[in-house]
């Protein structure tokens, strides 16, 4: 009787596990022909760029699709290529439909795009024999070509494809959230460098009016006073001034920059770069100068203060031609890289 029952608990454990794998094995097949209903191929996409002769913002774009079960090539597909720029800031292009080649499963585009930075490339397929899918890769985009992320690889052939093509940039109708910094940095940077502009006049104004002629006798005092609330406003602005400055033009310029000797010759062949650079150059000689000059000593204070006066007569002028001049040149350089 033990015999027997051992014999049954064996059988009944045999039956449960064979039970177990039949159920893992249907649901397992079920879910491959649910993903291939209908014959349709899963599609994997590869893609590969490279520098194309018709200039530096010109790029081959390469995308080999293939079915992700079998490898076969996927043919008759259709193939659409978009793209969105994520830094210095955000901006999209229209998709651009990619050319089917004559090797099988290649599909090939020559895009013209509209500056040098990092983007996002997007390859969406679809078509009547394969699902749609998404693929996206990062690029950075140089006036050399394209520094590719390293885990993208693929093909490079392009051809049956001749004519550049623009790609088109699309015009949203609302502020995305990488705007908001950009634009928070600027209203702060304008904001304290009028505080601290102000400020810093006032109180060299305050030294120079050693007989209180033009403002009160407490209230000159209680500015040149050593650790005033003015004197902490004005430093404390000067500080926000300077690392807004340092943000604006690491992250809002119209082109990467970096101090490294790649990133300065980058720039110099930017349409507008070396302009741009010597005027950036020039806003940070001038607020140099003036952060200097306006630090009155304790020895003869009146008569630093009003050298400082007659400087900044000077200087403040030459500050705000440059600052106008920057943001002009930056709208231009966007400009020349969009339509060159």
């Amino acid at each position: 009787m033990r015999r027997m029952d051992t014999e049954g608990r064996r059988l009944r454990l045999a039956a449960i596990f064979l039970g177990f794998l039949f159920i893992a094995v249907a649901l397992g097949s079920g879910s491959i022909a649910s993903a291939h209903q209908g014959g349709k191929a899963i599609p994997k996409v590869n893609i590969s760029v490279a520098p194309h002769a018709a200039g530096p913002l010109t790029l081959a774009i390469s995308a080999r699709i293939t079915d992700a079960d079998s490898g076969t090539p996927v043919e008759g597909a259709s193939v659409n290529f978009e793209a969105m720029m994520t830094d210095p800031h955000e901006m999209w292009t229209l998709p651009t439909p990619m050319t089917e080649t004559a090797e099988p499963g290649v599909y090939s585009a020559i895009i013209k795009f509209s500056m040098a930075a990092e983007w996002k490339f997007i390859v969406r397929v679809d078509g009547a024999n394969v699902q749609p899918a998404t693929a996206e890769y990062k690029y950075r985009i140089t006036f050399q070509g394209a520094e590719a992320d390293p885990l993208a690889q693929g093909v490079t052939s392009t051809a049956g494809v001749q004519t550049p093509t623009r790609a088109q940039v699309k015009v949203a109708g609302s502020l995305g959230s990488g705007d908001v910094f950009p634009i928070a940095s600027l209203a702060i940077h304008s904001l304290s460098a009028i505080v601290w502009v102000g400020l810093t006049v006032l109180l060299v104004f305050a030294a120079s009016d050693d007989k209180s002629r033009r403002i009160g006798e407490d209230f000159r005092e209680e500015l040149l006073e050593k650790g005033s609330r003015w004197r902490g406003v004005a430093v404390a602005a000067g500080v926000v001034l300077v690392l807004t400055g340092i943000y604006n033009t690491i992250v809002i310029a119209p082109f990467k920059i970096a101090p490294t000797p790649d990133a300065m010759s980058n720039a110099m062949k930017v349409p507008f770069g070396g302009t741009y650079l010597a005027i950036l150059g020039s806003k940070i000689v001038l607020m140099a100068l003036l952060v200097v000059i306006n630090r009155i000593p304790a020895k003869d204070p009146v008569h630093s203060a009003r050298f400082a006066l007659k400087a900044d007569a000077v200087l403040l002028p030459l500050l705000l031609v440059a600052v106008v001049a920057l943001r002009y040149v930056h709208v231009l350089s966007h400009v020349a890289q969009s339509v060159a």
